[in-house]
């Protein structure tokens, strides 16, 4: 059973940005995840980079969910997360779809993910990522 997203919880995030060019930036930071009766609220903050999402609650058997996120450098996002097996396969694209992108959660253990995700804008790469998270 997966634990992220699912479980209210703090997870420890380190990995690096890697941009359009290739160059890779490290980050660190952690990602907080709040459940309330109206939305999962996910709050991730790697330095520079910031992400809110509000994820809709999953009904009992459901195996996908809706979301949509507020990040300042890319405007407003939506999305959904399903889950596979050992995985969450999340897709994405901003409201006036010059943004889209699709990243994977694949769990670890109980407290480790790792997630890899890619970003595209006008169809064009424009960065990648790779992320260690581990529940705090």
């Amino acid at each position: 059973m997966h634990s992220y997203l699912l479980q209210p919880a703090t997870w420890e995030a380190s990995g690096v940005f890697v941009d359009q060019t290739g160059r890779e930036t490290p980050v660190a930071g952690e990602a907080r995840i709040v459940h309330t009766a109206q939305a999962w609220i996910l709050t991730a903050n790697l330095g520079e980079i910031e992400n809110r999402y509000e994820i809709r609650p999953m009904k009992a058997g459901s195996l996908s969910t809706a979301w949509r996120s507020f990040n300042p450098a890319l405007g407003e996002l939506h999305g959904h997360f399903a889950f596979v097996d050992d995985a969450i396969i999340s897709t994405f694209f901003s409201n006036n779809g010059e943004f889209t992108g699709s990243e994977i959660l694949l769990q670890i253990s109980p407290t480790e993910y790792q997630n890899r995700g890619v970003l595209y804008r006008a169809g064009e790469f424009a960065s990648s990522w790779i992320i260690d998270l581990e529940m705090s």
